[in-house]
């Protein structure tokens, strides 16, 4: 890989020893002159990648009736027929009651996805906790900021009246309640909040074997 870039005039030698300062201001040179080839050898490299993969990209095409065609440009055309295809025939594609159809170099498959735990339209995390104050009649925040201070509690100050506490909801522990049947769906729906499951669909392409 040429340079342009001319080492300095003077160098240390082979095995570089400083005994002045004129050592120590051609040592400097010289890592000023290895900084900047470094700096050229990687610029060259990195046109070289650039010119490469240009290249490698005007390549990736494939002929279809004496038409060349970009391979992403197909690509996306035959995923988007097979996501509406199988959109619209699921139950003609799965048997036996399976969520999965394999195909030689290929597979469709519907799984759920994680339940999530969300409120209802219009209200906020607010408006939950309020429920909660409402069916507990407590004031939660007041309970969390006591105890609170309790554990911090000193023979000098009352703490509650410096500690501020936000309540949030716990969404993932909601969902483990749920799971283990210790909350049912009409009481989350009392507390404006619902579980929800989405179905995803999935395709996935296997490695090619030229038949």
């Amino acid at each position: 890989m040429p340079t342009s870039i001319r080492p300095p005039k003077r160098r240390l030698g082979k095995e570089p020893t400083i005994q002045s300062l004129k050592d120590l201001g051609t040592a400097f040179d010289e890592l000023s002159y290895l900084s900047s080839l470094r700096k050229q050898i990687d610029a060259v490299a990195q046109q070289q990648i650039v010119e490469i993969t240009n290249k490698a990209d005007s390549e990736k095409t494939t002929k279809i009736a004496n038409a060349t065609i970009p391979i992403n440009d197909r690509e996306g055309e035959l995923f988007g027929l097979v996501r509406d295809y199988c959109e619209k025939n699921r139950d003609s594609i799965l048997l036996d009651g399976k969520k999965s159809r394999e195909f030689t170099h290929g597979k469709v498959s519907w799984a759920n996805s994680k339940p999530m735990l969300a409120e209802d339209a219009g209200k906020k995390p607010a408006d939950v906790l309020a429920k909660l104050e409402e069916q507990t009649q407590h004031d939660l925040t007041l309970i969390a900021t006591n105890a609170l201070a309790k554990v911090l509690l000193t023979d000098y100050v009352d703490l509650s009246d410096m500690i501020s506490v936000r309540l949030t909801i716990n969404k993932q522990k909601i969902l483990q309640l749920h799971k283990d049947k210790l909350i049912t769906d009409d009481e989350l729906q009392e507390l404006y909040l619902s579980i929800s499951q989405l179905e995803k669909m999935k395709i996935e392409v296997k490695e090619y074997i030229a038949q």
